[in-house]
């Protein structure tokens, strides 16, 4: 009796310390109460008088139960909801019915050993279950418990989510006893198939409340980062207000100089001073983007396109969105631009050189297409459309859509990327 009480002792102890290494948290500092750590201890007598004063089923249904209570009021110390430690409860003594009962059939009916009967076999069983149970604890606090979602659940998903553990504990209980009183075996087996059928029905409805509670979920991140987005838009909004401003106070200065050119009749240098002006408000008024990078990206190649007597004609819409993934400006853009522009110098001095670029947002899916026309006859120059494999790579990566072909004299090239919250091609 004493050595029975004093193994029920050493694997507490050890459940205990599994316990806390699985619900405590890295930030945080528990205190125990007086009643909390009056009320483990005297769980832990119950468990160490039941085993020697009751019979084997008596005393094994008492340490459920307590092991269970227990579990439950280590997880509302760590600050866990009842629901939660409710469930973990669950979960853990399922998992320990489940281990015992393993254990044991591995042991003596596979391998073949002898009952257990000597002190030192008792230490080495007891110790395999903690050690298997200790396994457990760290793979669910390891891989399960820091990847669990941080959402609130309706009572029904709650209460569906515990039924699950609560059935199977109940039914892996049933059978151990079962196994041990071969005749209540006979008055279990019909209800078996009943659990299955209970535990089947509650995960399918499970499932269902799952996807709804995860959609709404992806819906107000939807909206929050629309919302976002607007507040960019404004902030922008703001910014070429202030441009506009500043540009207005510059124009002031620009016609004093101008006024005082005239007054001395040095027109030349007046035509100079238009001039030199009017190309600098013509590259700082093109704003064809809220986004930045892209509408830098759009400068430059409108530049080059016009240092080639090229036109670039720029169609953007990424409404509700207000920015490229900086990936897509500078791989794919980028590349299909510089592709564009050296087509063009395929081309006679008499044939007109044109690129068009769009790029709009349209149903969740980010659509570029660009165009340009260019001479099949005359093969690429060396170095021309080494940028491809890098479009394709990126668009792989995007799970997307990439198609160029000429057709005839005119070259298109047009992508498609999916919108997702994973891999967002557009901020």
């Amino acid at each position: 009796m004493v050595w029975t009480s004093l193994f029920h002792l050493y694997t507490s102890s050890f459940n205990l310390l599994s316990l806390h290494f699985f619900f405590h948290r890295d930030s945080q500092r528990i205190r125990l109460q007086g009643w909390q750590v009056s009320l483990i201890s005297l769980f832990l007598l119950l468990e160490m008088l039941g085993s020697s004063l009751f019979p084997l089923v008596i005393s094994g249904v008492l340490n459920l139960i307590l092991s269970f209570s227990t579990t439950y009021l280590m997880g509302r110390i760590y600050g866990y909801s009842k629901t939660s430690s409710l469930f973990w409860a669950c979960i853990f003594q399922e998992a320990s019915i489940f281990i015992e009962s393993s254990l044991a059939f591995l042991l003596f009916q596979v391998w073949g050993l002898p009952p257990i009967q000597t002190l030192p076999s008792v230490f080495l069983y007891t110790s395999l279950l903690i050690g298997l149970g200790f396994l457990l604890v760290f793979s669910l606090r390891k891989f399960v418990l820091v990847k669990l979602p941080d959402i609130e659940l309706r009572r029904m998903t709650r209460l569906k989510i515990l039924l699950i553990p609560i059935i199977s504990s109940l039914a892996i209980f049933l059978d151990l006893l079962g196994r041990l009183y071969p005749q209540l075996q006979t008055r279990f087996q019909s209800s078996y198939l009943l659990f299955l059928l209970l535990i089947g029905i509650t995960s399918v409805l499970l499932y269902q409340d799952l996807l709804s509670e995860i959609k709404k979920q992806e819906e107000a991140n939807i909206g929050r980062i629309r919302a976002e987005h607007q507040v960019g838009i404004l902030e922008e909004q703001y910014q070429r207000q202030e441009s506009i401003r500043a540009l207005h106070h510059d124009w002031k200065n620009q016609l004093l100089v101008l006024h005082a050119l005239l007054a001395e009749q040095q027109y030349q240098e007046a035509i100079d001073q238009l001039e030199g002006h009017m190309d600098w408000l013509d590259h700082a008024g093109r704003q064809y983007s809220t986004d930045p990078v892209l509408n830098f990206l759009l400068q430059q190649k409108a530049d080059e396109a016009s240092q080639h007597g090229a036109s670039l004609e720029i169609s953007i819409s990424l409404q509700p969105y207000r920015a490229l993934d900086p990936q897509i400006t500078a791989v794919i853009l980028g590349n299909l631009l510089d592709n564009a522009l050296h087509a063009l110098e395929t081309l006679s001095p008499q044939q007109d050189k044109w690129i068009r670029c769009d790029i709009r947002v349209e149903q969740n899916r980010l659509s570029i297409h660009t165009s340009n026309p260019y001479n099949p006859a005359k093969p690429a120059k060396s170095g021309q459309g080494l940028g491809i494999p890098n479009i394709e790579a990126v668009v792989q990566s995007y799970h997307g859509l990439y198609q160029g072909r000429g057709d005839g004299q005119l070259y298109q090239s047009h992508i498609l990327l999916p919108i997702t919250n994973t891999n967002p091609a557009v901020w």
